[in-house]
């Protein structure tokens, strides 16, 4: 009989620890989950805004390397080709430096398109001027950037804008 007693005993034992077990396991479960939560959500009060100002930042830089753009900001009445050439060539550069960090914000993705968009840019640029004389006047490279940038039916430039428009819109 004492036997008998024992393994109920050490069963119910077995029952209560188990049941307490699973409960505690759920609790700090649960607990775990809430905290994680809780640190996601303060991190995305944090980072939120700064990931919206760097998409904003990427979409200006696109923006302001885009030929129309780019060439309003030059008076290169006088100059050469060759000149337009090297000065086109260092505003996108200095752009693309000035924005550089913000490929911590966005996606890789993001950024390849980036990438590409002012790659293909610089190739544009070279392309066009290499067809010219480089002491021909920069009017000419003006008007075969515009011209060349005009034929793209989608440029790099504006895929990279609705890729990041779109990603954007997902915060």
């Amino acid at each position: 009989m004492n036997f008998e007693i024992l393994i109920a005993f050490l069963l119910a034992g077995i029952i209560v620890f188990g049941g307490v077990y699973m409960l505690m396991n759920r609790f700090f479960k649960q607990e775990s989950e809430r905290r994680a939560y809780e640190w996601r959500k303060q991190n995305n009060d944090i980072v939120l805004p700064i990931r919206l100002r760097a998409y904003e930042r990427i979409v200006l830089f696109l923006s302001r390397i885009e030929p129309k753009s780019l060439l309003l900001r030059f008076d290169f009445v006088g100059m050469t080709v060759l000149q337009l050439q090297q000065m086109l060539l260092q505003a996108v550069r200095d752009e693309y430096d000035h924005n550089v960090s913000q490929q911590i914000y966005i996606s890789r993705e993001a950024w390849a398109l980036v990438v590409n968009a002012r790659e293909n840019l610089t190739q544009l640029i070279n392309t066009c001027a290499s067809q010219l004389n480089a002491q021909a006047d920069a009017m000419e490279l003006a008007n075969l950037i515009l011209a060349a940038y005009a034929s793209n039916v989608k440029s790099p430039i504006d895929l990279a804008i609705d890729y990041i428009k779109n990603e954007m819109k997902q915060y």
